[in-house]
Formats: structure tokens, C-alpha cells, sequence
């Protein structure tokens, strides 16, 4: 779970899904990515 709520009042359908959510996990799936291309394989 990635928590976007910057104004911390929760459930006021006011979120940073854009900003903080989605960069994020774009960035963390391309270290992951990237990390499993280096790994060696047996």
C-alpha cells in the first residue's frame, strides 16, 4: 500500500495518485526490472 494522502484528512476523496502514487511505482517496477535483467540465472 502507497499512501497519498498529502493534507492528511482521510477519506475526502482528495488524493495524489498522480504525483506521488503512480511515479512511484513506475520508478520501484523499473529498479525491479532492471535488478532481474542483471541477476544471474542457473
Amino acid at each position: 500500500m502507497v499512501y497519498v494522502n498529502v493534507n492528511g484528512i482521510l477519506n475526502d476523496d482528495h488524493y495524489e495518485y498522480d504525483a506521488i502514487g503512480f511515479p512511484f511505482l513506475r520508478e520501484l517496477g523499473r529498479r525491479v526490472y532492471e535488478a532481474e535483467c542483471r541477476r544471474k540465472r542457473p
